[in-house]
């Protein structure tokens, strides 16, 4: 049968685009995540975010995924993965689906980066499943740290770490992760964070680096706590602030366990977690008398209208800070 020139021309385009997609290029899902993405995200993200993303491959996308070929995923097959997701895990909410919907994406960013998929990523477009919105989250109010502080009386570093956490609003890696010599008695300096004995750099770049620390200023109530505890241990000029009983970073998770349920507990009082601290901060630095200025830099915002909410305005000050 003779072959017409329009044959034979397809026939060689398909031969040369074949030859120019190299066979260890032709992967499918389970394999491109297993081999190449997750090593690469071991590489590039904090050990954190790396644990987050293996456990969302192993408990909701490997079994669904990993046959599938990586160049023949398209929009509608992620929706049908996240609906799936969604119909046998109720008790996901909303914000559990959106980080397994950006893991995806992050797979489809990393495979078109590295030639090994094509074309637009198929998770652009996909819907989000209805799920539940979580709990409500809470914000501690000045009151409520009083009173903690009171129930905390006799244990000046555990209602110390409250007041870091109070009156700084750092996270629990940063908390971890401050040294004496990087507070001057006026200002601390946020260069780390210490999440599981990893030793690394904060949350975003406005938290603060080695390279460009984040200076947040130290209001009163603050300064006092700390200097109690600094010449409770010594007056120390160096090491860190929070250590364990080995010199190393507090735990944490322990001291929670240990030492602030139970005294919490016997004052007939909630734990709702240290970002709880964090989310009421700017309320109630407000309430303090502190300059919406020093509130800005205590917060890291870009801005004092970032730092000047609607909720702000309705605060009477207690006191003016010195």
């Amino acid at each position: 049968m003779c072959r017409t020139q329009s044959q034979i021309a397809r026939d060689f385009l398909d031969s040369a685009n074949d030859s120019r997609r190299q066979p260890e290029q032709v992967r499918k899902t389970g394999e491109f995540v297993e081999s190449v993405y997750l090593p690469w995200a071991q590489e590039q993200l904090k050990p954190s975010t790396l644990k987050e993303y293996r456990g969302i491959w192993q408990r909701h996308l490997k079994a669904r995924v990993s046959d599938i070929w990586l160049r023949d995923v398209r929009t509608y097959d992620v929706n049908g993965w996240l609906q799936d997701i969604a119909r046998q895990n109720r008790g996901l909410t909303v914000s559990s689906l959106q980080r397994v919907k950006s893991f995806i994406s992050g797979v489809f960013t990393n495979a078109k980066n590295q030639g090994y998929f094509d074309g637009v990523n198929p998770v652009r477009d996909a819907d989000l499943p209805k799920a539940a919105k979580g709990q409500k989250t809470h914000a501690y109010t000045l009151e409520e740290i009083d009173l903690m502080f009171t129930a905390l009386a006799d244990d000046v570093p555990t209602s110390t770490v409250i007041a870091v956490a109070a009156f700084v609003g750092l996270r629990r890696g940063e908390i971890r992760g401050l040294r004496w010599e990087e507070y001057n008695g006026v200002e601390l300096n946020i260069v780390r964070a210490i999440w599981e004995g990893y030793v690394g750099e904060t949350k975003t770049e406005a938290s603060g680096s080695e390279s460009e620390p984040a200076t947040v200023p130290v209001i009163t109530p603050l300064r006092e706590r700390l200097e109690q505890w600094r010449a409770a241990s010594g007056n120390p000029i160096s090491g860190w602030i929070f250590p364990s009983e080995r010199n190393t970073p507090i735990h944490l998770g322990n001291l929670i366990n240990r030492k602030i349920l139970p005294a919490l507990k016997a004052a007939g009082l909630h734990w709702k977690g240290f970002h709880s601290y964090r989310r009421g901060l700017g309320t109630n630095l407000h309430e303090l008398g502190v300059p919406a200025e020093t509130i800005r830099l205590i917060l890291r915002h870009s801005s004092v209208e970032t730092t000047q909410r609607p909720t702000l305005s309705r605060a009477r000050p207690k006191y003016r800070e010195r």
